[in-house]
Formats: structure tokens, C-alpha cells, sequence
């Protein structure tokens, strides 16, 4: 409706002002800022990102056609990642020579790729390193001990590698050791004298000792944990009465086991049979 009112108009411009300003900010938030704490994240094909030179903190390349040639260009470009996911591409240990470029890497994701325990002593010249998988790949014992000289790593996810006792009681020598609070080593040749050396990571806080040679004996010494809240001993030999003590023991203690899952003799007896094939068929 017209009006000559000029008191009209100005109630209009008094009311839409606060709008205005709200937008503005939000807007220049989303166009300038940069920081950790609004990372910008893309998930695109390899060869959308090869060449695109833009601040990016986060990317996520999952079961791309990403190769160790593309990878060079990638990391070339994008100086500034923090987290790089590649999890189901082809990248092998070769590529991994190039990750040292990146001077802020804190996660990796190299799951299912073609990566050995040629990996870990490449891995390790990237000392900003925060959280590594290299679950369901041929990394091993060894690759694993290279990985001694980071002192940042607090999240390692080795679920379905060739990792066993050997490989677990050197994790308690890592640089990083008293700073680790999440281990997966689900599927992994885990016994119950593996498993005991992992006391030895005093601030562990989730463990996955599901699929494992574990037994009632490994749950006794998970008592001792000081910061545990989370344990899965599914699918394996540990029994309802272990887990219930240890229920008992540490209240606020998340346990999953066999009872508790609704795990069948039928799925224990698939786990084990994929633990002694490792990842031969992966």
C-alpha cells in the first residue's frame, strides 16, 4: 500500500536493518573465512581436484579413480590439507612419498588401496600425523613399528590387516603412546598376551578386539584401563559372565560382546575363518 507517510518508511528501513546486517556477516563468513574451525570440505573425483589450486583443508576421495600419479598433483596443489581420505582408490606405497609435502596433515585414510609395510616408514616422515587407517590392507607387523617416531598419532585403525601380538606390544613404545585413545585391531591375530601389552597405552579409551583370539583372561586385564569407556569382543571366545564383571568393574564402561550383539556361533565361525585368510581377498 502507498503512503505518503515518511514515518512509514523509515519504520520499514529500522525494521529490515538488523536482517540486512545478519546477512552481510553470514555471507562474509562463508566467502572469507579460512580457519580450522569452518574447514571447507569437497568430495569430488580426482580429476575434478588435480588441478584446482584453492585453500582446501578436507578431502574426501573415497573410492575414486585416484592413482599415484594424480596423487602428486593433488598434494602439489593443495599445500593446505588436514585431512585426506583415499580410501578404495589405487594408490600403492609409492604414492605415499608424496604425503610428506603436506606440512599439516593430521587424518589419512588409505583402506582397501594397495598399500604394504612399505607405508609405515613413509608415513612416519609426516610428523603432524594425528589419526592413520590403513584397515583392510597388507600392512603388517612391520609397517606398524615404523611408525614408533610420531608423536601426535591418537587414533590408529589397523582392522583387518596382517597386525598380531608382535605388531601390538610395540604400540605401547610409540613416541605417542600416552596420547593414543582410539585402536582398532578388529579381525586382527590379537591373542590374549597382545592384547595384555596394551596396557602399556595408558589413555586408551575405545578398543575394538572384535574377530580376535582374545579370551575371558584378555577382559580381566581390561579392568586395569584407567580411561576406558569403550570395548567391542565381539565374535570372539569371550563369554558373557567375563564381559558382565567387567560391566560390574567399570560402570562406565561401554562393553559389546557375544550376548550383548545378538552374535551367533554361525557369525563367530565366519570371523574366524576371515581372521586366518587375512586380506587375501580384500
Amino acid at each position: 500500500m502507498k503512503t505518503n507517510d515518511p514515518n512509514f518508511y523509515l519504520h520499514f528501513l529500522c525494521q529490515i536493518k538488523p536482517t540486512l546486517i545478519l546477512t552481510a556477516f553470514l555471507f562474509f563468513v562463508l566467502i572469507f573465512c579460512d580457519s580450522e574451525f569452518s574447514l571447507r570440505k569437497l568430495t569430488f573425483a580426482s580429476d575434478e581436484v588435480v588441478k584446482a589450486k584453492q585453500a582446501i583443508r578436507v578431502l574426501k576421495l573415497d573410492n575414486s579413480a585416484t592413482s599415484d600419479s594424480e596423487l602428486i598433483e593433488i598434494v602439489s596443489n593443495n599445500p593446505e590439507l588436514v585431512e585426506l581420505t583415499l580410501g578404495g582408490t589405487k594408490i600403492t606405497d609409492a604414492g605415499i612419498d608424496h604425503l610428506a609435502q603436506l606440512k599439516k596433515l593430521r587424518k589419512i585414510r588409505l583402506s582397501k588401496t594397495n598399500i604394504t609395510n612399505a607405508a609405515g616408514a613413509k608415513l612416519a616422515k609426516i610428523p603432524t600425523l594425528q589419526d592413520i587407517d590403513v584397515s583392510q590392507t597388507d600392512f603388517g607387523d612391520a609397517g606398524l613399528e615404523e611408525l614408533k617416531p610420531l608423536a601426535k598419532l591418537k587414533r590408529l585403525n589397523l582392522y583387518l590387516t596382517n597386525v598380531t601380538d608382535t605388531g601390538a606390544v610395540k604400540i605401547k613404545d610409540f613416541n605417542s603412546a600416552k596420547i593414543i585413545t582410539w585402536l582398532n585391531l578388529d579381525l586382527c591375530q590379537i591373542s590374549d598376551a597382545g592384547a595384555k601389552s596394551l596396557l602399556g597405552i595408558e589413555n586408551l579409551e575405545w578398543l575394538h578386539l572384535g574377530g580376535t583370539n582374545v579370551t575371558d583372561a584378555a577382559l580381566d586385564d581390561m579392568i586395569k584401563f584407567k580411561k576406558l569407556n569403550n570395548i567391542i569382543v565381539t565374535k570372539t571366545s569371550v563369554t558373557n559372565p567375563a564381559a558382565e564383571k567387567l560391566r560390574k568393574n567399570k560402570p562406565n564402561c561401554k562393553v559389546l560382546d557375544n550376548v550383548s550383539e545378538n552374535i551367533t556361533e554361525e557369525q563367530i565361525k565366519q570371523a574366524k575363518e576371515i581372521r586366518q585368510k587375512g586380506i587375501s581377498n580384500n
